[in-house]
């Protein structure tokens, strides 16, 4: 029996569907004419996931969908100059038919855009890639860095995929991209780009405060990336922190070469004459180290060349420790002592109690608390609501006094890295209350919810209004003030109840999904990178969420987190690269209640776990 006969639109139909993902029907009983046919959604496709060491092609495609998420990220690289820039256009042009081509007319700007629900479908010769479009921002190509500025709300929209004599191409695009230069979110989440911290001194500069900015991980060597972050140096910071730092480098100061040198493992960096006028440049290479971390070890050094001569400077092999106060090793450790409240009683869930709560007679009929960075200030908040603020002293002797302040609703207390301040919500009122218990004249902000301060303490982290924001924390006077406007964050989740620092450029918040189940996402500073923790829910509604991110000395990733949820119980949630996971925790065992009860202890019930601050 003779092999039935495909003809084209059949071969180039099965081709479509085989690179949707679909089931190719039997040659028999696949029509050759008529309407369009839909056969159906596709399934859901995983992010893109990018070569390093080069942009993605059209041949890099597996299916239709997967080609719409390649000419998304396409422009990945360099895009600082205009000739890098040309050529990353062109790349992306390569992902679409030739009409498609003569109808795209993207500007020179680059819009970063997030797409979700990318699902395809057969529509007679052409394969239908429909989702969700959201623009989070522009890239500001020569700084490295997202304005979430222009950000708007998610848009439906759909690709036609056809094949050509190339393979699989678009050839049409959604309406809201003729005109537009995207980039997809995915590409800066460790696919094409990286996440990188740099550094900015504070407006004393006393302490360096970190900036979000983006380097890119193809088209680069890595004497190409370190030089990209030396020439954001000398730029301006983001808006997020611009109230908050001042500037450092002398006006004029530029590299002397085109790019650093990498000499026997430590970083060369040849400034221009200008640099002179800058006499601490012990504090110059302490920007320089924490900034080039850790593409550059922070241990291998870094030396300055001013007009090619190589200086010699006293001691900055190891200051760079004592500039970075979210690094502060004296206070602040890589594995965090983790505490619950416990019987109306702080209780460690790992180790001894410090002992500014160590006795009963001032541990008693607590609610929620706080301890400092060092464990010797504690902040209690009672069962009747009234907070008592504790002190151990260099000899070890402890003191509380109570604070003139009463409310309804409060939050738990959180104490300031680089002052002993604390805030706390009180009715919707965020307060700062000093160490010796003086309230201020007026709230820093109101219709609060919950917060929570970066580790550095020049940012903050708010949710009112049910929105998520983030603002820099002004601490440089008597008065503690939040930067307006405070930059909104879209998390992706509803009925937001909690926020804490994942990473040092990432907050963990908890809320509900369109599935009205309680999940945490993490969502970068600047709105681009959001990942829903989808592997981890909760029936009951979270009331809080804490977390303790990683040092910045520290291989990059999300640190400890721990919830609570509204029927008392607390969970660990533990996440990696691709996923996450949670755990019920449980108080330290106690007796059997009698000689004749069973076998197994009693465990007490935890509540308000947190972390010292």
């Amino acid at each position: 029996m003779a092999e039935p006969h495909l003809d084209r639109r059949q071969l180039l139909r099965a081709l479509l569907l085989a690179g949707a993902g679909l089931a190719v029907p039997a040659a028999c009983g696949v029509p050759s004419g008529g309407g369009p046919i839909v056969d159906g959604a596709g399934p859901s496709y995983d992010p893109v996931g990018g070569e390093k060491g080069r942009p993605p092609e059209p041949d890099d495609a597996s299916s239709a969908a997967n080609l719409v998420e390649l000419f998304l990220v396409a422009i990945s690289g360099p895009l600082d100059t205009t000739a890098v820039l040309t050529d990353a256009r062109e790349r992306a042009r390569r992902f679409l038919t030739r009409q498609a081509k003569d109808f795209w007319k993207p500007p020179d700007s680059v819009t970063v855009v997030r797409v979700e629900g990318l699902t395809s479908s057969i529509s007679g010769a052409d394969a239908i890639v429909s989702g969700t479009l959201q623009p989070v921002g522009s890239l500001i190509r020569d700084r490295g860095l997202v304005d979430p500025s222009s950000a708007s709300g998610p848009v439906p929209v759909k690709f036609t995929v056809s094949q050509d004599g190339s393979g699989l191409r678009i050839s049409e695009l959604p309406s809201a991209l003729q005109t537009m230069l995207p980039l997809a979110t995915d590409a800066l989440d460790n696919k094409y780009f990286t996440p990188q911290l740099i550094y900015f001194w504070d407006t004393r500069q006393r302490w360096l405060v970190p900036d979000l900015r983006y380097v890119p991980s193809t088209g680069l060597a890595d004497t190409g990336r370190l030089t990209e972050i030396v020439k954001w140096l000398l730029l301006a910071p983001s808006d997020l922190i611009n109230s908050v730092v001042g500037p450092f480098f002398p006006n004029g100061t530029d590299l002397s070469v085109p790019n650093v040198l990498i000499q026997g493992g430590r970083v060369v960096v040849p400034f221009t004459a200008a640099l002179q006028n800058q006499k601490d440049l012990a504090r110059v290479v302490a920007q320089l180290q924490w900034s080039l971390q850790p593409l550059h070890k922070l241990t291998d050094g870094v030396d300055l060349q001013i007009a090619a001569q190589t200086q010699q400077v006293t001691g900055a092999a190891d200051l760079y420790r004592k500039y970075n106060p979210a690094d502060d090793v004296t206070s602040r450790t890589a594995d965090p002592q983790t505490f619950c409240v416990t019987g109306n009683a702080v209780q460690a869930l790992d180790g001894s109690l410090p002992a500014v709560v160590a006795k009963p007679e001032y541990n008693r009929d607590v609610l929620m608390a706080a301890l400092s960075r060092d464990r010797r200030d504690a902040a209690l908040l009672t069962t009747g609501k009234r907070l008592t603020l504790g002190r151990a002293d260099d000899t070890g002797t402890v003191s509380y006094l109570p604070v003139d302040l009463t409310g309804h609703t409060w939050s738990r207390p959180a104490w300031l890295p680089l002052s002993r301040r604390l805030l706390v919500i009180v009715d919707g009122q965020l307060r700062v209350v000093s160490a010796t218990g003086v309230v201020s004249a007026q709230p820093v902000a109101t219709g609060i919810t919950a917060f929570a301060v970066a580790p550095d303490g020049y940012r903050i982290a708010l949710i009112a209004s049910g929105v998520l924001g983030v603002a820099a924390l002004h601490d440089d006077s008597d008065q503690l003030t939040v930067s307006s406007p405070v930059r909104p964050l879209d998390t992706g989740l509803s009925d937001l109840t909690g926020v804490a620092w994942s990473r040092m450029e990432r907050l963990v918040v908890a809320g509900k999904t369109g599935s009205n189940q309680w999940r945490l996402a993490e969502v970068s500073i600047d709105g681009a990178i959001r990942v829903v923790w989808k592997d981890v829910s909760f029936f009951n509604p979270i009331v809080s969420v804490v977390a303790y991110p990683r040092l910045p000395s520290e291989p990059p990733g999300p640190g400890q987190v721990l919830v609570q949820t509204g029927d008392n119980a607390v969970f660990r949630v533990f996440v990696n690269a691709s996923s996450a996971t949670s755990q019920p925790l449980t108080g330290k065992a106690g007796p059997s209640p009698s000689p004749s009860g069973p076998g197994t202890a009693n465990r007490p019930v935890l509540t308000a776990p947190f972390y010292p601050d």
